[in-house]
């Protein structure tokens, strides 16, 4: 976590609010907080979230949450829900029959292109749109025909399948949800045609090595 503010929200009878920043602010209209807290007053105190500001490796940080309670019976933790507001996915852990887990990779992915194999078929620069990008790959598909391909793609290795992906789903304007209202996205124009896209680049135009459906 980089300076990303941590809500800790521990559920006893009335939810209880720890921070990493003091000047932190948890807003109970958010969709997510108010799911946790079902529309409850957060208060601050008795929830302390113990971790650095700032991750040295740049992605992870070990991190203790302690609650002020005696555990009786009658009076005890309920459910702790950890909430990194500036992450990807926001709700990072739980406690007690809740959703438990934290993003463990983030990757970025890239063009990664040869220029003597496009200046070989006529282009000078790296395509900067789709159609340029198909033209490419069909021009040097062609021309390294039988033993070469346009595209290589992540195949079925790990999350291969929808991570592949992801670079043409968010590059043609879609996404998988709305992260403020969790509606469903994958389904619109956008992401469908880019699926649609990505598909024709093997079935249709055939510019990948068909055993990228098969192995990574």
């Amino acid at each position: 976590m980089k300076r990303r503010t941590v809500l800790a929200l521990g559920l006893l009878g009335i939810p209880l609010r720890g921070i990493a920043q003091a000047n932190a602010h948890v807003s109970t209209t958010d969709p997510l907080v108010y799911a946790l807290t079902k529309g409850k007053v957060v208060n601050a105190g008795r929830v302390k979230l113990e971790l650095p500001k700032i991750a040295d490796t740049g992605y992870s940080v070990p991190m203790t949450v302690r609650v002020e309670s005696p555990m009786t019976p009658a009076n005890y933790v309920r459910a702790l829900h950890l909430i990194a507001e500036k992450n990807p996915i926001r709700d990072m852990a739980s406690y007690q029959g809740k959703l438990l887990g934290i993003p463990y990779r983030v990757t970025a992915s890239i063009l990664h292109y040869q220029k003597p194999l496009l200046a070989e078929v006529g282009f000078a620069k790296a395509p900067e749109s789709w159609d340029e990008f198909l033209k490419a790959l069909v021009a040097t598909t062609k021309a390294g025909a039988p033993n070469r391909y346009g595209l290589g793609i992540w195949g079925r290795q790990g999350p291969a399948m929808t991570g592949g992906f992801v670079p043409f789903l968010r590059g043609n304007g879609g996404r998988y949800f709305d992260p403020k209202t969790w509606e469903i996205d994958i389904n619109k124009p956008d992401a469908v045609e880019a699926l649609q896209f990505y598909g024709d680049l093997m079935t249709k135009y055939k510019v990948v090595v068909p055993d990228a459906i098969s192995r990574g």
